[in-house]
């Protein structure tokens, strides 16, 4: 127990305590009432005897406790107090390095992320959208995660906001789809009053992307450029409320004749599969974006070349596969509680695996197993599944990758790459 003693020790003044490492003579300077700066006489190290490795000063730690306890001076029985509380912060610190490596939240080798995302100006906030619109890559995906938070935070509260592509240099079709459905999502929550801009892209290249998607025409923004690159006009969007496979020829029909007609129908079977998902499991829970907004089946959808490549993605902005899971396939949810890996990169994996409609219906097809089997037999061929914090990638040859990432994007993202001949880069 602590116990208060006399007053506390003038500025300058010292004493000698048996507990400093090689009996250093520790001073404690007075800063202001309520703070204190301690400091080694010699050198400044750590001094606390028996805590090897801790690497805090004595100082700063005995002053919050003085603070908290009101205690005027240091005897010694407060001392080893004070280092138990030490070493039991340590202890928790290194509890918590392990649960985030645990996560795999190592930053080391990753680039470093500019958190100021958005600036406060006398127009609104300002989102300064990353030099590439990607979900993968960091610090583009933590950078678009926080903006796209920051536009639901406005579009909220009636703020105004406007979204600078000043420093966009590239354009993922991922990234854009998520970015173009967040938009839609939040003209429909705010009927059509939103108070969210955006600039002309200086990149020529993603100007053509903004308005080719309908990105600027949505936000009623004039632009005199107009998509006339190959890679450009090439992109197709789709957006609908149901099990519509017409849809499909609005995004493909562009590449007949340059994918085979089996993979064609695979790809078709693929997106009814998702749309299909979309409208029985994707709304059953309510999307945690703070936004007091039900959606019935909405979903998105664009077809894009991109480095030699046809990438098809599809998008809803749901609960995610671990909010409906539970729901949708208790089996599968059963075993993954048993054992006890809640994170969602392999929550996909588990229910990929166990990929079986929850109706049991042959004409229902297989779930997310009929949409991972699209790339099966096509060399070079990929697809990824997006959900909250995790992905999910497999090759054509079967090999899985499973990636557990910061931050969620609050749905659910398929994006099949399929190789065009005769474009590869």
């Amino acid at each position: 127990m602590l116990h208060a003693s006399s007053d506390l020790p003038a500025k300058g003044k010292e004493f000698n305590s048996p507990h400093c490492t090689n009996r250093l003579s520790c001073r404690f300077d007075v800063v202001s009432s309520g703070q204190v700066e301690s400091r080694a006489a010699r050198g400044g190290r750590s001094f606390f005897q028996g805590a090897p490795g801790w690497e805090l000063r004595y100082g700063p730690l005995a002053l919050k406790l003085l603070e908290v306890t009101k205690i005027k001076k240091i005897d010694l029985n407060q001392e080893l107090y004070l280092q138990r509380v030490a070493r039991r912060t340590q202890s928790r610190l290194a509890r918590r390095a392990r649960r985030m490596r645990r996560r795999g939240r190592r930053n080391a080798g990753r680039p470093r992320i500019d958190r100021a995302v958005t600036a406060l100006t006398k127009d609104g906030r300002v989102w300064r959208v990353p030099k590439q619109v990607n979900l993968f890559l960091e610090p583009y995906r933590t950078e678009m995660l926080e903006g796209l938070r920051e536009l639901r935070r406005c579009a909220k509260f009636g703020k105004r906001m406007v979204i600078s592509f000043d420093k966009t240099e590239r354009v993922f079709s991922d990234g854009m789809l998520l970015l173009v459905a967040e938009l839609r999502r939040l003209l429909r929550y705010t009927e059509g009053r939103m108070n969210i801009t955006c600039t002309v892209p200086l990149n020529d290249k993603v100007a053509q992307v903004a308005k080719q998607v309908g990105l600027l025409d949505m936000l009623r923004v004039e632009c005199a450029v107009l998509p006339r690159d190959s890679d450009v006009v090439a992109w197709r969007h789709a957006y609908g409320t149901g099990a519509e496979g017409c849809r499909f020829d609005d995004v493909l029909a562009d590449y007949d004749g340059e994918i085979t007609p089996a993979l064609s129908s695979a790809l078709y079977r693929g997106v009814s599969e998702a749309m299909t998902n979309v409208v029985n499991h994707a709304y059953v829970s309510p999307r945690l974006d703070g936004l007091d907004m039900q959606m019935k089946s909405d979903w998105w959808m664009f077809s894009a070349e991109q480095d030699g490549k046809l990438s098809v993605v599809f998008c809803d902005l749901g609960a995610g596969i671990s909010g409906t899971l539970p729901s949708s396939r208790p089996d599968v949810w059963r075993r993954i509680t048993l054992r006890q890996n809640f994170q969602d990169g392999r929550i996909i994996k588990y229910a990929v695996a166990d990929s079986v409609s929850r109706t049991k219906k042959g004409h229902r097809g297989k779930g997310l197993g009929q949409i991972v089997k699209v790339i099966e037999a096509v060399p070079g061929a990929s697809v990824a599944v997006y959900s909250n914090r995790g992905i999910y990638r497999r090759t054509a040859l079967g090999e899985v990758k499973v990636h557990e990432l910061d931050g969620s994007i609050l749905g659910t993202l398929i994006n099949w790459q399929i190789p065009l001949p005769g474009r590869e880069v």
